[in-house]
């Protein structure tokens, strides 16, 4: 899978969210981790290791685009997705 950010060679790859980006569309829509990973059908592992620094490597994880547009749509957070994914 040469698309999928975990395996990519390019580690800034196009759409990938960032640790922060991530962190602050969480703290935006007001949820837990816990209830963030529960909202696109993961577990809450999944989800601190999308949230954590990727200088920790043993547990950092990027997040899919497609989990973070999802992420988006869910939490109805319309201008962050206009932002990142245009309309």
């Amino acid at each position: 899978m040469v698309n999928h950010p975990n395996r990519s060679k390019n580690k800034n790859a196009d759409g990938v969210p960032s640790v922060q980006e991530i962190k602050q569309a969480r703290q935006a829509a007001g949820l837990t981790q816990a209830e963030s990973a529960q909202l696109v059908h993961t577990g809450r592992r999944s989800w601190e290791q999308w949230e954590t620094d990727s200088s920790n490597l043993k547990y950092h994880r990027r997040m899919h685009p497609a989990f973070f547009e999802l992420y988006l749509l869910k939490s109805k957070q319309d201008a962050l997705h206009k932002h990142f994914f245009g309309d």
